[in-house]
Protein backbone atom coordinates (compact mmCIF):
# COMPACT_ATOMS: atom_id res chain seq x y z
CA UNK A 1 0.00 0.00 0.00
CA UNK A 2 1.55 2.69 -1.33
CA UNK A 3 -1.14 5.52 0.41
CA UNK A 4 -2.63 6.05 3.61
CA UNK A 5 -6.53 6.25 2.11
CA UNK A 6 -9.39 3.88 3.79
CA UNK A 7 -9.91 3.08 0.33
CA UNK A 8 -6.99 1.49 -0.23
CA UNK A 9 -6.34 -0.18 2.65
CA UNK A 10 -9.73 -1.63 2.54
CA UNK A 11 -8.64 -3.07 -1.31
CA UNK A 12 -5.81 -3.90 0.19
CA UNK A 13 -7.90 -6.37 2.82
CA UNK A 14 -10.07 -7.09 -0.18
CA UNK A 15 -7.51 -8.80 -2.35
CA UNK A 16 -5.48 -10.84 0.67
CA UNK A 17 -8.75 -12.31 1.13
CA UNK A 18 -9.50 -12.93 -2.50
CA UNK A 19 -6.03 -14.94 -2.37
CA UNK A 20 -8.02 -17.26 0.04
CA UNK A 21 -11.17 -17.88 -1.46
CA UNK A 22 -11.08 -21.23 -2.59
CA UNK A 23 -14.11 -21.28 -4.94
CA UNK A 24 -14.11 -21.49 -8.42
CA UNK A 25 -17.19 -19.54 -8.95
CA UNK A 26 -15.82 -15.86 -9.31
CA UNK A 27 -19.07 -13.97 -8.09
CA UNK A 28 -19.69 -16.06 -5.48
CA UNK A 29 -15.12 -15.87 -4.34
CA UNK A 30 -15.70 -11.60 -4.68
CA UNK A 31 -18.89 -11.98 -2.30
CA UNK A 32 -16.75 -13.93 0.50
CA UNK A 33 -13.69 -11.82 -0.10
CA UNK A 34 -15.74 -8.12 0.67
CA UNK A 35 -17.91 -10.49 3.23
CA UNK A 36 -14.52 -11.34 4.84
CA UNK A 37 -13.11 -7.81 4.42
CA UNK A 38 -16.07 -6.13 6.14
CA UNK A 39 -15.97 -8.38 9.16
CA UNK A 40 -11.88 -7.83 9.36
CA UNK A 41 -12.89 -4.16 9.69
CA UNK A 42 -14.98 -5.11 12.50
CA UNK A 43 -12.50 -6.83 14.38
CA UNK A 44 -10.05 -4.10 13.81
CA UNK A 45 -12.00 -1.24 14.59
CA UNK A 46 -12.87 -2.88 18.13
CA UNK A 47 -9.61 -4.79 18.71
CA UNK A 48 -8.43 -0.52 18.30
CA UNK A 49 -11.45 0.72 20.55
CA UNK A 50 -13.30 2.58 17.93
CA UNK A 51 -16.07 3.35 19.39
CA UNK A 52 -18.27 5.06 16.56
CA UNK A 53 -20.01 2.87 13.35
CA UNK A 54 -18.37 2.29 10.46
CA UNK A 55 -20.35 2.53 7.35
CA UNK A 56 -19.38 0.37 4.58
CA UNK A 57 -20.79 1.05 0.92
CA UNK A 58 -17.82 -0.91 -0.90
CA UNK A 59 -18.25 -1.99 -4.46
CA UNK A 60 -15.63 -4.13 -6.36
CA UNK A 61 -15.94 -5.46 -9.94
CA UNK A 62 -13.32 -7.29 -12.00
CA UNK A 63 -15.33 -5.87 -15.47
CA UNK A 64 -17.74 -9.09 -15.64
CA UNK A 65 -19.24 -9.31 -11.92
CA UNK A 66 -19.09 -6.66 -9.37
CA UNK A 67 -19.87 -7.35 -5.90
CA UNK A 68 -21.54 -4.10 -3.79
CA UNK A 69 -22.00 -3.81 0.08
CA UNK A 70 -24.68 -1.85 2.41
CA UNK A 71 -23.43 -2.10 5.90
CA UNK A 72 -22.82 -0.09 9.12
CA UNK A 73 -21.83 -1.85 12.62
CA UNK A 74 -23.09 -1.58 15.89
CA UNK A 75 -27.01 -1.65 14.33
CA UNK A 76 -26.67 1.92 12.87
CA UNK A 77 -28.63 2.32 10.23
CA UNK A 78 -26.22 2.02 6.62
CA UNK A 79 -26.56 5.03 3.95
CA UNK A 80 -28.68 4.53 1.17
CA UNK A 81 -28.11 1.52 -1.66
CA UNK A 82 -30.25 1.28 -4.94
CA UNK A 83 -30.22 -0.73 -7.67
CA UNK A 84 -32.01 -0.85 -10.97
CA UNK A 85 -31.71 -3.34 -14.09
CA UNK A 86 -33.10 -3.23 -17.28
CA UNK A 87 -31.98 -3.50 -21.61
CA UNK A 88 -29.60 -0.44 -21.36
CA UNK A 89 -28.53 2.82 -19.85
CA UNK A 90 -29.11 5.92 -21.77
CA UNK A 91 -28.05 9.55 -20.97
CA UNK A 92 -29.85 12.37 -22.39
CA UNK A 93 -29.62 16.15 -21.07
CA UNK A 94 -27.68 15.46 -19.10
CA UNK A 95 -29.73 12.94 -17.20
CA UNK A 96 -29.30 9.05 -16.91
CA UNK A 97 -31.58 6.69 -16.68
CA UNK A 98 -32.20 2.92 -17.16
CA UNK A 99 -34.10 1.53 -20.20
CA UNK A 100 -36.67 -1.23 -19.24
CA UNK A 101 -37.11 -4.46 -20.86
CA UNK A 102 -39.23 -7.33 -20.27
CA UNK A 103 -36.92 -9.80 -21.12
CA UNK A 104 -33.58 -10.56 -18.88
CA UNK A 105 -31.78 -7.50 -18.07
CA UNK A 106 -28.90 -6.80 -19.78
CA UNK A 107 -28.07 -3.43 -17.74
CA UNK A 108 -27.51 -2.55 -13.98
CA UNK A 109 -26.86 0.40 -12.34
CA UNK A 110 -26.09 0.92 -8.38
CA UNK A 111 -26.45 4.46 -6.98
CA UNK A 112 -26.29 5.54 -3.62
CA UNK A 113 -29.66 7.03 -4.39
CA UNK A 114 -32.37 6.87 -7.64
CA UNK A 115 -31.50 8.34 -10.45
CA UNK A 116 -35.23 9.25 -10.93
CA UNK A 117 -38.92 8.46 -9.42
CA UNK A 118 -39.31 5.71 -11.44
CA UNK A 119 -40.82 2.82 -9.93
CA UNK A 120 -37.75 0.27 -10.96
CA UNK A 121 -35.32 1.54 -8.32
CA UNK A 122 -35.23 -1.21 -5.49
CA UNK A 123 -33.60 -0.45 -2.46
CA UNK A 124 -30.54 -3.07 -1.40
CA UNK A 125 -31.57 -3.70 2.35
CA UNK A 126 -29.47 -2.48 5.24
CA UNK A 127 -26.56 -5.14 5.97
CA UNK A 128 -26.63 -6.44 2.63
CA UNK A 129 -24.30 -7.46 0.17
CA UNK A 130 -25.80 -7.42 -4.20
CA UNK A 131 -24.22 -9.73 -6.32
CA UNK A 132 -24.20 -9.12 -10.12
CA UNK A 133 -23.46 -12.19 -11.98
CA UNK A 134 -21.85 -11.99 -15.56
CA UNK A 135 -25.15 -12.90 -17.46
CA UNK A 136 -26.51 -9.21 -15.03
CA UNK A 137 -28.75 -11.74 -13.00
CA UNK A 138 -29.08 -10.23 -9.35
CA UNK A 139 -28.53 -11.90 -5.69
CA UNK A 140 -28.71 -10.42 -2.59
CA UNK A 141 -27.13 -11.98 0.47
CA UNK A 142 -27.10 -10.94 4.15
CA UNK A 143 -23.55 -10.40 5.75
CA UNK A 144 -23.62 -11.76 9.01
Amino acid sequence: IRGTTDSENLFALFCDQLLQCDTSDRTEAMANALEATVAEVIALTSDMGVKGNSYLNLAVTDGQRAVVSRYATNGAESPSLHMCTGKACACEDGVCRIVQTSDRPSAVIVASEPLDDGPEWEPVPHNHLLLICPDRTLHLRGIA
